[in-house]
C-alpha cells in the first residue's frame, strides 16, 4: 500500500477556512449560478456570429461534419484535416498529424439537427458512376482525389414533373430553404448581398456558437467545483476567486467566440472531470469511479493531445493535495509496460508492420492485450484498491487512445514541412530558432496580464525572429527558469502555490513549439489551459495581500468587491468587443490586420475580404436584382472608406479603393513572404477584377509555379479561359483579327495544354498574314491532340488560300450546379 503521510503545518490546508468569508454566498451551488451566469452573459454576443479561421476547414471543408451522423465513422478513422487536404490535392502538412475527433464528432451531430449533406458537399450533382441518371441510393464511384469511395450523387430534389427520379434542375441550392428556385431575400443568411455557400454555412450557426458558450461556462463550474471540493477543501473564497479570474480572462475570447476553440473546451471539461473522478475513486475505492476517471481521460485525449500531461499531475495532484507519497517500485513496473507498449506501436505504425492485416486490427489487438495483461499481472492493485491501480487505468485509456490516433493519423511525414505558414522557423537559425520560442513566453506572460491588443494570428512574420543576446529572450528565460525553480521546491514542499506554477509552466510549454512544433508561432488559445495555473497564482496572492491588510472584514471584503467589480466590467467589455470581431473573416481580419501588421495570413485574409466585398452593394451602392435594399451591412464598422478617400486617391470609384487595399495588403504579405500562393491568386483576382488581365495572368502564373494543382487557380482558368475564347471568337467573327489575337494569347498562356486555344491562335495568325506563326500554332494543337480534325484541315493552308473566315466559341462557363 502506497505510504499516506499526515500534513504539515505548512499544508495546504494549514490557511483552510470552514466557509466563504470575503464572498457574500451560503453554498457551492450560489457561488456556481453566478460563474455559469457570467460565463453566459460575457458571451452573449458570439451567438450571433458567424464562422471565422479555421472554422471552414473543420467543418464546411469536412465531408464528414456535413454528412451528420453518418460521418462519424469517417472522424474517428481519418487525420482531423484530411477533407481539407484532399480538396486541395495536398498531403498532410502538419508534423505529426491532428487527431481531436471528440469536437469534431458535436459538429457533425450538430449538422445532423442543423440539416446534413449527403454528398459531404453544400453544392454537389454528379452521375458519379456514368449510368446516364441520378441514382437515389449510394453508389460505387472514383472521386475527384483518385480514391474509390460509396457515394451518394445529390443531396435532395423537388419532384416537379413527378416522375419519382431526380433531375439536375430539380436539384436545389442550399440556401434556397422554401425550395421554390429563387433567391430570395430571407435567404441571404450573411446579409452580403450575394447567394452563395456562404448562406449554406451560417444556417445552423448559433447553434453552435450556444454550444460553445454553455460548454464554457460548464466548463468553468467543473473547475470551481474541483477547486472547492479538492484542491482547496474548505477554502472557498480561494476556489471561487480563482475560478473567477480564470473565466472572465478576455484571452479565452477566441476559444469561445471561434467554433473552432471547442476542441479546447472539452479538453478542459474532460481533464477537470478527470481530475474530480480520480480523487472520488482515492475517497471511495470503488470501481466505478475508476473506470470513468479513465473514460474522462480518454474524452481528454481526444478532445486535444496535451491532455497526456495528466500522467504527470494526477500523481503530482496527490502528492500536493492529498499527502500521497507515489512508491516507485510499486508504480514502474506499470510505467515501463506502458511506455514499451505505447513505444512498440508507434514503431509498428512507422514501418507499416501490420502483417498484411488492416491497421486497426493489429493496433487493437495490441490495446487489448495490453489492457488483459494488466488486469492480470496487476490484480491485485484492483482487489486491495491500491491508488496505483488509478495510474493503471489511465495507461489503458493512453492505449486505446493511441490505437486510434495510429489508426487515423501518420504519426512522422516523410519530409520536412517548408510552407513557412506551416513551420514559421524555416528561415530561422537554429540559435535564432530557440530565443524566438523563449520569447513567446514573454508575450503569453503579458497577455495573462495585460490582454490587449488581442489578435486571431502569430503566424510567421507576426514576431521578429529573436537572437540569444536580445534583452527581450534573456528577460523571459530568467523568468521562466525562476517560476520553473520556485514551482518545483514549493511542490516539494506541498504548497499550492508550487503546482499552479508547474501547472502554467507545463500547459504553456507544451505548445510552446520548445516541445513539439505546432504550426505557428504561438496563438492566444495556447493560453487557455495554463491560464488556469495563473489564475491560482494570482488569486492567492489577492487574499493573502487582503488578510495583511489593515482594516475590518467588512472593509476587506469592500475592497476585494470593488477591484472585481471593476475587473468584471472592463474584462466583459474586452469579451463583447473580441467576441464580436470573430463574427466572421471580414470582421475578424479588417480589425486585426491594424494590430497585426506583419503577419501574412491576416495581411491575405484581409487583403481576401476587401477584393470579396468590392462588388457587394455596401461598396458599389449598387442593389442587385433580389437584394434587400432596406439592409446594410458594415461588418462592424469595418467597412469605412469615404467618398474623400476616393477623391484624393483619384481611384474612380469606391469599388475600386476596396480592391486596391486588398492589393495594397497582398503586396505587403507577398513580399514577406514570395511563396505565398493564396497572396498570388487573390492578387490575380483583383487584378481581373480590375480589368488588368495581363497582371492578373502574371500573378495566377506566379502561383502556378508554386502550387500547379491547386483547385482554385484552375477554376479561375477555367472562367476566364471561356471568357478569352468567346471575346477571341467575337472579335474574329466581326473581321478584327488583331484583337482576336490578343485574346487568344492570353488564352495559350493560362491553358497552354488547350488544343482549341493553339488552333484559333492559330486562325488569327493566319488572317494576320503571320503565316510561319500560325503553322507553329496548329502543330502544337495537333501534338495535344492528334485527333483534332479541324487542325488537319487548315494544316496545309497556304497564303493563296484566303482568309479562315469564322472560327466556333461556346457558351460562356457557368461553375458547378447541383444540390
Amino acid at each position: 500500500m502506497e505510504n499516506i503521510t499526515t500534513s504539515s503545518p505548512d499544508s495546504v490546508e494549514s490557511a483552510a477556512k470552514s466557509t466563504f468569508r470575503y464572498f457574500p454566498f451560503f453554498n457551492r451551488r450560489q457561488a456556481s449560478f453566478v460563474l455559469f451566469f457570467i460565463a453566459l452573459v460575457f458571451y452573449a454576443p458570439s451567438y450571433y456570429n458567424e464562422y471565422a479561421l479555421d472554422d471552414g476547414i473543420i467543418i464546411h471543408q469536412n465531408e464528414f461534419v456535413l454528412k451528420g451522423v453518418r460521418g462519424i465513422k469517417g472522424i474517428l478513422s481519418k487525420d482531423l484535416y484530411h477533407s481539407f487536404y484532399r480538396r486541395m490535392n495536398a498531403h498532410d502538412q502538419l508534423q505529426g498529424g491532428r487527431y481531436r475527433p471528440v469536437s469534431v464528432i458535436s459538429y457533425a451531430l450538430e449538422q445532423q439537427l442543423i440539416g446534413p449533406y449527403r454528398t459531404g458537399y453544400y453544392m454537389h450533382t454528379e452521375d458519379a458512376n456514368k449510368n446516364g441518371v441520378l441514382d437515389e441510393q449510394e453508389v460505387s464511384a472514383t472521386n475527384f482525389a483518385g480514391e474509390n469511395e460509396a457515394t451518394y450523387e445529390y443531396n435532395d430534389y423537388v419532384d416537379k414533373n413527378g416522375d419519382h427520379v431526380a433531375q439536375p434542375d430539380e436539384c436545389y441550392y442550399c440556401w434556397d430553404l422554401n425550395k421554390n428556385f429563387k433567391n430570395d431575400p430571407s435567404e441571404d443568411l450573411n446579409a452580403d448581398g450575394v447567394f452563395n455557400e456562404i448562406d449554406c454555412q451560417v444556417y445552423g450557426a448559433g447553434l453552435r456558437h450556444f454550444n460553445n458558450i454553455w460548454l464554457y461556462a460548464l466548463a468553468c463550474v467543473l473547475v470551481y467545483l474541483l477547486f472547492s471540493k479538492y484542491l482547496f477543501k474548505n477554502y472557498e473564497d480561494l476556489a471561487f476567486l480563482a475560478a473567477l479570474i480564470f473565466m472572465i480572462h478576455p484571452v479565452h475570447s477566441e476559444v469561445v467566440a471561434n467554433v473552432r476553440g471547442r476542441d479546447d473546451i472539452f479538453s478542459l471539461l474532460f481533464i477537470v472531470l478527470t481530475f474530480i473522478f480520480s480523487f472520488r475513486y482515492l475517497e471511495k475505492k470503488n470501481t466505478g469511479s475508476l473506470v470513468v476517471c479513465a473514460l474522462m481521460f480518454l474524452l481528454a485525449l481526444l478532445s486535444k493531445e496535451y491532455a497526456v500531461l495528466l500522467f504527470l499531475f494526477i500523481p503530482l495532484v496527490y502528492f500536493v493535495f492529498e499527502n500521497i507519497q507515489w512508491r516507485l517500485k510499486q508504480n514502474l513496473v506499470p510505467l515501463l509496460l506502458f511506455l514499451l507498449t505505447g513505444a512498440a506501436m508507434i514503431v509498428m505504425d512507422i514501418k507499416s508492420w501490420y502483417f498484411s492485416m488492416p491497421d486497426w486490427v493489429v493496433l487493437f489487438s495490441i490495446a487489448l492485450t495490453y489492457i488483459v495483461v494488466n488486469l492480470v499481472a496487476f490484480r491485485s492493485y484492483f482487489t486491495e484498491k491500491r491508488n496505483g491501480a488509478l495510474m493503471i487505468g489511465l495507461y489503458m485509456a493512453g492505449t486505446i487512445y493511441l490505437a486510434l490516433r495510429l489508426n487515423a493519423v501518420n504519426m512522422a511525414p516523410g519530409i520536412p514541412d517548408t510552407e513557412i505558414l506551416n513551420n514559421p522557423f524555416l528561415l530561422a537559425s537554429d540559435s535564432e530558432a530557440f530565443a524566438t520560442k523563449v520569447y513567446t513566453l514573454l508575450v503569453d506572460l503579458k497577455l495573462m496580464f495585460f490582454p490587449h491588443p488581442l489578435v486571431a494570428d502569430y503566424s510567421y512574420a507576426s514576431i521578429a525572429y529573436r537572437k540569444l543576446g536580445d534583452w527581450d529572450f534573456l528577460l523571459s528565460l530568467f523568468i521562466y527558469l525562476t517560476l520553473l525553480g520556485v514551482g518545483l521546491r514549493l511542490t516539494i514542499k506541498r504548497h499550492l502555490l508550487g503546482f499552479a506554477m508547474l501547472f502554467y509552466f507545463a500547459f504553456l510549454v507544451a505548445v510552446s513549439n520548445l516541445t513539439m512544433p505546432t504550426g505557428t508561432v504561438m496563438l492566444e488559445s495556447y493560453l487557455f489551459h495554463a491560464s488556469l495555473g495563473m489564475a491560482i497564482i494570482i488569486a492567492w496572492l489577492m487574499l493573502k495581500l487582503l488578510d495583511a491588510l489593515q482594516g475590518s472584514m467588512v472593509t476587506k471584503r469592500s475592497v476585494l468587491l470593488t477591484i472585481l467589480l471593476l475587473a468584471v466590467l472592463f474584462a466583459g467589455m474586452k469579451c463583447w468587443e473580441r467576441s464580436k470581431d470573430w463574427k466572421n473573416d471580414v470582421t475578424l481580419f479588417l480589425k486585426d490586420v491594424k494590430n497585426q501588421p506583419n503577419s501574412v495570413l491576416v495581411l491575405g485574409n484581409a487583403g481576401a475580404r476587401w477584393i470579396d466585398l468590392a462588388d457587394t452593394k455596401e461598396i458599389t451602392g449598387i442593389v442587385l436584382p433580389g437584394e434587400d435594399s432596406t439592409k446594410f451591412n458594415d461588418y462592424n464598422g469595418t467597412l469605412n472608406i469615404t467618398e474623400k478617400e476616393v477623391a484624393d486617391s483619384g481611384y474612380a470609384s469606391k469599388r475600386e479603393a476596396a480592391l486596391r487595399r486588398g492589393i495594397a495588403y497582398l503586396k505587403h504579405a507577398v513580399v514577406l513572404h514570395p511563396r505565398y500562393v493564396n497572396g498570388f491568386l487573390n492578387l490575380g483576382l483583383a487584378y481581373f477584377k480590375l480589368q488588368q488581365e495581363v497582371e492578373a495572368i502574371k500573378y495566377w502564373k506566379y502561383a502556378e509555379q508554386l502550387y500547379p494543382s491547386n483547385p482554385y487557380l484552375n477554376n479561375y482558368y477555367e472562367v476566364f479561359g471561356s471568357m478569352l475564347m468567346q471575346r477571341g471568337a467575337a472579335a474574329f467573327n466581326d473581321g478584327n483579327y488583331k484583337l482576336a489575337m490578343e485574346e487568344y494569347q492570353k488564352w495559350t498562356i493560362i491553358k497552354p495544354s488547350d488544343a482549341e486555344s493553339w488552333y484559333s491562335l492559330g486562325g488569327a495568325y493566319y488572317n494576320l498574314k503571320y503565316y510561319a506563326a500560325a503553322q507553329t500554332c496548329w502543330q502544337k494543337a495537333l501534338i495535344i491532340n492528334p485527333n483534332y480534325e479541324e487542325v488537319r484541315k487548315v494544316l496545309n493552308l497556304k497564303p493563296s488560300d484566303g482568309k479562315i473566315e469564322k472560327v466556333k466559341g461556346t457558351a460562356s462557363a457557368s461553375g458547378k450546379k447541383g444540390c
